[in-house]
């Protein structure tokens, strides 16, 4: 009766650590509101800006960062070129760490980046968003990012993924030996 009882202890344990590895991580939403941006013979008015951004990374795993940049309605009369850059060692980006767009006159501008990480451990880095009109630019955004590893009782996503597979074959192996024994 005691093996029985160790083994399902073992099995939902395990399992436990494995539907942790799946639960998705928290997110966080910041809306900043930069002030008048000054070009020599024009002032650009930007409602806010808004990020949407991982609160931890966990290796293997695929993430999101948007960014996304509301102009004050007729805001730009003139064409405003938009270059968003994310920096993030240690980490694969997709489409790439910079994004150049047109700004949107009539609704608002989206950046997204997908984040690969490589490595284990805690990530910093920073989200760039430059301006420009004709040749001059200006840099309004530079927004400092830090995502501490998703760790569960002090142990690392692949570590508790390998605890989990290893505990539920052990588990089940040894709840299909006890009641083997017992026919």
């Amino acid at each position: 009766m005691l093996g029985r009882g160790a083994c399902g202890l073992v099995v939902v344990l395990s399992l436990a650590c494995l539907i942790w590895t799946l639960i998705p991580g928290a997110r966080q939403q910041v809306t900043l509101v930069p002030p008048p941006v000054s070009f020599n013979s024009y002032i650009l008015t930007i409602t806010n800006i808004q990020l949407d951004i991982p609160k931890t990374l966990r290796p293997g795993e695929l993430e999101r960062i948007r960014l996304v940049v509301n102009l004050v309605e007729g805001a730009a009369s003139l064409p405003v070129m938009a270059q968003a850059r994310l920096e993030l060692l240690a980490a694969e980006i997709t489409p790439g760490e910079q994004i150049l767009t047109a700004l949107s006159r009539t609704g608002p501008t989206r950046f997204e980046w997908e984040i690969h990480l490589f490595e284990e451990g805690e990530l910093s880095g920073t989200i760039w968003l430059t301006l420009q009109i004709g040749e001059e630019s200006q840099t309004i955004l530079a927004y400092p990012l830090a995502f501490p590893e998703r760790r569960l009782g002090g142990v690392s996503l692949p570590v508790v993924k390998q605890i989990g597979w290893i505990g539920l074959a052990l588990g089940l192996l040894g709840l299909v030996w006890i009641f083997s024994r017992k026919l």
